[in-house]
């Protein structure tokens, strides 16, 4: 709690817009809100890729050391939906 307590009095401090879920992980709150707001997802949580979806943003994992940027596969693939593809 005292975490949440600090986030919300920098937000205050800074007037920075802040949305708080109770309801969401926080990852997918993340990607959904990168997605509304058309800005790249950087996250560890695979999960973040279904929450994002099909919006046309960046979608960046950092997994095993290496940050990777999935690419949705073009419609005429018969392969997987995302490709991983590493970047550093």
């Amino acid at each position: 709690m005292p975490l949440a307590r600090r986030y919300l009095e920098l937000c205050r401090k800074w007037m920075v817009e802040r949305i708080l879920s109770e309801f969401k992980p926080a990852e997918a709150l993340a990607a959904e809100l990168a997605c509304r707001d058309g800005c790249a997802v950087l996250s560890r949580d695979v999960g973040v890729v279904k929450a994002v979806g099909n919006c046309g943003v960046p979608v960046f994992l950092f997994l095993r050391g290496r940050l990777w940027l999935v690419e949705a596969a073009t419609a005429h693939s018969a392969a997987s939906s995302e490709s991983f593809k590493a970047i550093a």
